[in-house]
């Protein structure tokens, strides 16, 4: 899942139109802003979906630990 999120920052930040310039810190920024909003999104629909009928919480909380050391990780 979390590829997931990380491959969709990537389509997202090339349909934008940026291009590939490594190097540059705004572009570092704006990146991470991105990844981070969609670390939260996902987050939250993975705590939605714990209050849905037969989701294993073990599950959730998982993929939850998951994100939250994703989030916590330098680039």
């Amino acid at each position: 899942m979390i590829d997931h999120v990380e491959d969709g920052v990537e389509r997202m930040w090339h349909a934008m139109g940026h291009p590939d310039t490594d190097g540059e810190d705004d572009r570092a920024d704006e990146i991470r802003a991105v990844k981070d909003a969609m670390l939260t999104a996902a987050r939250e629909e993975i705590l939605s979906a714990r209050s849905r009928s037969g989701t294993d919480p073990t599950v959730v909380d998982d993929v939850l630990r998951r994100l939250d050391v994703r989030g916590t990780q330098a680039e």
